[in-house]
């Protein structure tokens, strides 16, 4: 059963879908609370109906800092525990900070414990003041969190979400001294405030969105500014620094870059396109052995990350094993049979060798895939040689 308010995010979601039908889901076009209530009053009158009790409520109702207040209240913590079946879970999705966002979070923790005995708190990054989401599970039997994030991280090896630990818990509730949120009290907006007016992506945004639009016209030095004027706004932005990293490769000033890419990085380690691009700047510097280790590192959570995967193959042709680059390039057509770099690559390992048939046939695959070559990742590696330039060039 789901309950949505807006006819139009249904349309939205069953399109993104590509569902015709509803799909068997009992859809109704309400407020939460109201389509909670209704079925509240129907099990009233008796012991509950069985289709009125749920293994498991989902409370996803935010946007941006927003959520509803009376879906946040001790009351409908009530109604919601009274739908749920005696070892029920309610998931309520929360998208804040544990810093400037301590007293809201900690506002609705408090609410929650005064319904259900057992609350946790899923942090879904794992550097607790970023903005992000977090998962309070509130049950009346005793939760496994820790083992729930271990599911979690086994069908996706790159999340690094972490249960709160009991301190922390406790500085949350500290934070929000006391305030359980009521029907008749319920201060979201002064609890969020913090959070909202220490948030500054918006501006960051702007400067980031003109910066790369002037990258792709090639205005290197407005897409500079636009990126510093970025860091003006916040110096603490992942985004900023990874945008002006983008600069500064393009304009081949590999150790400035590295130094922007690093603070990515130490802002927020789960950025793994930085990571990439860290490998990238160590190749085009020469430390090929410390890139190889940057994509492996990579790989190991995002195994088909193809950028990394072609990464590699380049080091092997670099490092002399021209052998063991065209395994690489073949393992990755395997993933992508028609990826214009891997059959880039082919046609000038196949041609090098003499093996001219099947360095025609990945030229005409290319041709086809991609005509004017601007979809060919480019080689990291530092050019050995102007024959090297040339060979490029001859396709």
């Amino acid at each position: 059963m789901v309950a949505e308010i807006d006819p139009v995010v249904t349309e939205a979601a069953m399109a993104a879908c590509g569902l015709t039908t509803a799909n068997g889901m009992e859809i109704h076009h309400a407020d939460g609370r109201q389509v909670v209530q209704a079925l509240v009053r129907a099990g009233s009158g008796g012991p509950p109906a069985p289709a009125a009790k749920f293994d498991c409520v989902v409370g996803d109702t935010v946007e941006y800092y927003s959520l509803p207040y009376h879906l946040a209240t001790r009351e409908f913590a009530q109604e919601v525990d009274t739908v749920l079946k005696p070892d029920g879970i309610y998931l309520l999705h929360i998208v804040t900070d544990q810093k400037l966002g301590a007293a809201y979070l900690g506002a609705i923790l408090n609410t929650l414990n005064q319904v259900f005995p057992h609350v946790a708190v899923v942090a879904l990054k794992s550097n607790p003041d970023l903005y992000s989401s977090h998962l309070l599970v509130a049950s009346r039997t005793e939760l496994n969190a820790d083992a729930m994030v271990s599911c979690i991280q086994l069908a996706h090896p790159s999340f690094s979400g972490k249960k709160l630990n009991a301190k922390q818990l406790d500085q949350l509730i500290g934070a929000a001294a006391g305030i359980v949120l009521t029907d008749d009290h319920a201060p979201l907006e002064q609890l969020v405030e913090p959070v909202v007016r220490g948030d500054r992506r918006d501006a960051v945004r702007l400067r980031v969105t003109r910066c790369r639009e002037a990258l792709r016209k090639g205005q290197l030095d407005v897409a500079e500014k636009e990126a510093r004027s970025a860091l003006l706004v916040d110096e603490a932005s992942a985004e900023a620094h990874f945008t002006l990293a983008m600069v500064l490769q393009q304009r081949n000033d590999w150790a400035k870059a590295l130094v922007a890419v690093n603070r990515v990085l130490a802002i927020d380690p789960e950025i793994f396109p930085a990571q990439v691009m860290k490998g990238s700047l160590l190749a085009a510097s020469g430390e090929v052995a410390k890139a190889c280790e940057e994509w492996r590192a990579v790989l190991a959570l995002r195994p088909k990350n193809l950028d990394a995967l072609q990464g590699l193959a380049y080091a092997r042709e670099y490092q002399d094993e021209p052998a063991e680059a065209m395994k690489e390039w073949a393992a990755i057509l395997a993933l992508q049979p028609e990826d214009p770099t891997a059959h880039y690559a082919l046609a000038r390992l196949c041609k090098r060798a003499g093996r001219t048939e099947e360095a025609a046939g990945h030229i005409a695959v290319l041709r086809r895939v991609d005509p004017d070559s601007t979809k060919v990742h480019p080689n990291p590696m530092p050019m050995k040689s102007v024959a090297q330039a040339l060979e490029n060039l001859s396709l």
